[in-house]
């Protein structure tokens, strides 16, 4: 009789235990889930209290509207501005943005500058540069080697990204010994040859801009 009063004290004690661990599991979990459903709501707080990127949009172009002279794009003037020679200029404007533009947007913001101004080799303006070659007249507007200088010579660094073109070697040397004039290194964000800087839009967006080797003589 003894023995099954303890049996049944133990079997009780045992039975509350379980329950009490029972309930210490199920509080934990909706403390970490509260804890969780907390950090979210955070998180989502402070991303909404980041404030989008406010960008100003402007360009020279020509009064044909065939050449485009520069193109800016600047959203904190005061973290300097950094000028990007391409090879020609494609549909971006003082309102609309191309894929190359995005990409130039995005280095710019990642290399801690406050815009930057966007000038070519060659002022006309074409979707396919492969076209280059068969356009009659001169590729480059009256206005263009003035206004490049000019760029150059404002911003805090200067990039060349032109791409392989085969008509970018003879253009680059011209536009190296023009700004050489001033004192201005260029840099480029990848050369896989010397003369040859990659075009941006075929980088990752990690790449730091690097010493232009320049373009062979």
């Amino acid at each position: 009789m003894v023995y099954g009063a303890i049996r049944v004290y133990f079997e009780r004690a045992y039975t509350a235990a379980v329950h009490g661990f029972a309930r210490c599991a199920g509080i934990l979990q909706r403390v970490r889930a509260t804890g969780a459903k907390q950090e979210a709501e955070e998180r989502i707080t402070s991303s909404m209290k980041i404030k989008p990127l406010e960008i100003q949009r402007s360009a020279v172009l020509s009064g044909c509207q065939k050449h485009r002279y520069e193109l800016r794009r600047v959203w904190e003037p005061s973290e300097g501005m950094i000028n990007i020679i391409g090879l020609n200029p494609s549909t971006a404007d003082g309102f609309e943005d191309d894929p190359t533009i995005r990409r130039c947007i995005g280095f710019a913001r990642d290399w801690g500058y406050g815009g930057f101004i966007m000038t070519n080799l060659f002022s006309y303006r074409l979707t396919d540069s492969r076209q280059l070659r068969y356009v009659k007249g001169d590729l480059n507007g009256l206005d263009a080697k003035a206004t490049r200088i000019a760029a150059a010579r404002e911003a805090v660094l200067v990039v060349a990204a032109w791409g392989s073109h085969d008509l970018a070697r003879i253009q680059g040397l011209t536009i190296q010994r023009e700004l050489a004039a001033y004192d201005i290194q260029l840099k480029c964000i990848k050369q896989t040859q010397p003369g040859v800087p990659w075009h941006p839009l075929y980088l990752p967006g990690n790449l730091k801009p690097i010493d232009f080797q320049g373009v062979p003589a």
